[in-house]
């Protein structure tokens, strides 16, 4: 190259100037020289010839330098525009394009940064809106400030519609005299069509608001109505057990005094009748008017345990009870859900302590704590223990404890057991409904607060907080089993045989049960059996450990002395935990001379077999 400009400098066809910049090793380092030279010549033609020649040379390292790092920092300027996600673009005072970002070019329908400098808005693909953004750059350049983070629309070159973020600045030299306009903006459709549905939505949220609200507290009241139907389900279904014995041994009685009504009008009648005849006819009228008073107190008691329970159970109504009395009529009707159980339930509530709210809600949430705690909290447990007991907090608020001693509630579902539909036992009978009615009957209705309290092993502690003052809004038996035995004994004696003996019943009864007045109704039936035997127990204590007693004498009585057969041990916590076939089949081969009959009667069927 430079061979080439000396070459041209001295050709006198041509101006005889010399400029050339070239590298130079000078002292191991590598420097910029710029060598520039003007040559002379004189005469014309063939006959033109050099004269001199005039020049410089100049060390231009440091300026090529600093053009070097002018060039990089360019290189990095436009690097970091072309990375930031915004649109980046810059204006002359004529308004047209004297550079952007890669981002922005694109936008515009244009491959290159380069090809955007020097148009106007006018060429570019948002001609729609081109006066719009001329008019706000007009307005900065003149009053000199900056509008910024606006919206404006932008038709984009493929014809679509979107939104902008726009900041626009004057752009001024260093002396502070604007030179144009720089601008940025971002794309904001998304998010602009987000707040348009957002706006709309927002419209119609009151109504949408009502109506789930309304939805909810329909499906709310249908929750708490169906497990308040199903409390009291589960209530009809202990009461009728209940009701049946005592209810059974009246009719019994009745009946049986019926029979010896017509024996007796018979001897009248005939005018057979002698002294000792009314003597026994009274004393037996005394007896039964005596069974059928006590039975029917027991079921009238009953019953009215029943209504009051009923009638709070499926009503809001508020009044004045006596909290003691209250939870002792409920757990009556609770009673046969675990009597057959070695489970127990303590009351300890002071007998003076009176309440102002509502029975029928305080007694869904006690009767829902006393099943969660037989449902779960006795698993695996033999003899449960549940303790109620209640404490005054100063004049206006009562503290209720429901505390079992069963095997507790894991740490991991503590805090989600009042939750509607959360359950342990999916699958096996839990609906989930249980204690999240507790609550919501609890704070709301009761108007308080309710706590709890377990560890895995160690029981659990329900503890309700309510105020004395309510809100102001808010099967067939052994009765069966006793009429089976007199069809028995009727066709037994229809079938008597002749030559025996008038004193000595040609049959045995043995009546296994643990109810005292089925002892009564059995003694007043059967005036002469043979052999009776019967288990007495208490009625406040588990009948299980006495039923089972009652069952193993029972099979004692079939084996005879000494005797042992496999089988005959009680299985089951109820008087039929022994068949009547195998007590049947026990006694008859020790005891040929009787006429036996097995018979076992359960809540929903009786099982009859005879031998003669």
């Amino acid at each position: 190259m430079i061979a080439a400009a000396v070459q041209r400098a001295h050709d006198p066809a041509g101006d005889g100037s010399f400029d050339v910049e070239h590298r130079i090793v000078r002292n191991g380092e590598i420097r910029w020289i710029a060598i520039r030279s003007q040559t002379f010549f004189e005469g014309e033609g063939t006959a033109c010839h050099k004269v001199r020649t005039v020049g410089a040379e100049l060390d231009i390292t440091e300026r090529r330098r600093m053009e070097e790092a002018l060039r990089q920092s360019r290189n990095l300027l436009q690097t970091v525009l072309d990375t930031i996600p915004a649109r980046v673009f810059w204006k002359d005072g004529d308004l047209r394009y004297l550079g952007c970002n890669r981002a922005f070019a694109l936008d515009a329908g244009v491959d290159s940064p380069d090809e955007m400098i020097g148009r106007d808005d006018y060429q570019m693909g948002w001609l729609e809106q081109a006066d719009r953004y001329r008019d706000d750059d007009k307005q900065i350049l003149e009053s000199g400030n900056p509008r910024l983070d606006y919206e404006e629309p932008q038709t984009t070159p493929d014809g679509r519609r979107i939104w902008l973020q726009t900041s626009k600045v004057p752009l001024r030299d260093a002396d502070g005299a604007i030179l144009g306009i720089l601008g940025t903006y971002q794309d904001i459709t998304v998010r602009k069509e987000a707040v348009e549905e957002l706006r709309r939505y927002r419209e119609h949220l009151e109504e949408r608001v009502a109506e789930r609200t309304a939805e909810l507290r329909q499906a709310m009241t249908q929750l708490v109505q169906s497990e308040k139907l199903a409390a009291l389900g589960h209530l009809v279904a202990g009461i009728a057990h209940e009701l049946n014995t005592p209810l059974g041994n009246a009719r019994v009685v009745a009946g049986s005094l019926g029979e010896e009504l017509r024996v007796f009008a018979t001897a009248v009648d005939s005018g057979a009748l002698r002294r000792s005849q009314v003597d026994a006819f009274l004393n037996r009228n005394r007896e039964a008017v005596d069974l059928l008073e006590r039975n029917t107190a027991r079921a009238a008691d009953l019953i009215g345990h029943f209504k009051q329970v009923a009638v709070d159970q499926t009503s809001m109504r508020r009044r004045r009870f006596n909290l003691r009395q209250t939870v002792e009529e409920l757990l009556t009707t609770l009673y046969p859900q675990f009597k057959r159980t070695a489970h127990r339930i303590e009351v300890d509530i002071p007998p003076e302590l009176e309440l102002d709210s509502y029975p029928g809600p305080l007694e869904q949430v006690i009767a829902n704590l006393v099943g969660n705690s037989f449902t779960h909290g006795f698993t695996g447990v033999e003899a449960g223990l549940v303790r109620i007991s209640a404490t005054l907090l100063g004049p206006e608020q009562v503290q209720i404890d429901c505390i079992d001693n069963g095997v507790g509630i894991p740490e991991t579902i503590l805090k989600r057991i009042f939750e509607p539909f959360f359950t342990s036992r999916l699958g096996q009978g839990g609906s989930g409904l249980g204690l999240y009615i507790v609550y919501n009957l609890t704070t709301g209705i009761l108007g308080g607060t309710i706590q709890v309290h377990s560890a895995s092993m160690k029981g659990a502690v329900f503890t309700l907080t309510l105020p004395r003052t309510g809100p102001d809004s808010p099967h067939c038996g052994t009765a069966c089993m006793i009429e089976e035995f007199i069809s028995l004994t009727n066709d037994l004696e229809n079938r008597q045989d002749a030559s025996s003996p008038t004193n000595t019943p040609p049959w045995k009864l043995l009546v296994v049960d643990d109810d005292p007045e089925v002892h009564s109704v059995t003694r007043f039936v059967f005036t002469e059996p043979a052999y009776f035997w019967a288990a007495r127990v208490p009625v406040a204590r588990p009948r299980w450990p006495a039923s089972a007693n009652a069952i193993a004498h029972a099979s004692g009585y079939c084996r005879g002395a000494g005797g042992r057969r496999d089988g005959d041990r009680a299985s089951r916590p109820r008087t039929g935990g022994v068949s009547p076939r195998r007590i049947a089949h026990g006694g008859m081969p020790n005891h040929p001379a009787h006429r036996a009959t097995g018979l076992r009667a359960g809540t929903d069927r009786h099982q009859r077999i005879r031998y003669q």
